[in-house]
């Protein structure tokens, strides 16, 4: 089984470092660290790169559609649109059938 980083004994120690360092900037250093708070931003975009796009490629892999990770993905895919076509077309049976009644 695949574990998190995050739930590592090195992630674990990581957030407890990161929230110990932050509290102490924003206890001991506040009119420093508002003075830096808008390059917090910037450095925000590399952290949301690091997270947000963690389920694409890594290092190493390649995009060949016929892995079996892929495969399965696109047989998810197929059941999900299969499911949606179903409930479109009980949906426009239903409205067929409620525009009849009206209809008599």
């Amino acid at each position: 089984m695949n574990k998190s980083f995050w739930r590592s004994r090195t992630g674990i120690i990581t957030i407890f470092v990161t929230i110990a360092v932050s509290y102490f900037i924003v206890t001991e250093h506040r009119a420093h660290a508002i003075a830096f708070l808008p390059y917090l931003i910037l450095l925000l975009c590399p952290l949301m790169h690091l997270f947000m796009h963690r389920g694409h490629g890594h290092h190493g892999s390649n995009s060949n559609n016929d892995s079996p990770q892929n495969k399965k993905m696109d047989s998810s895919g197929q059941a999900e649109e299969e499911a949606y076509r179903r409930g479109m077309e009980d949906g426009q049976r239903q409205a067929e059938q409620r525009s009849e009644r009206k209809g008599k």
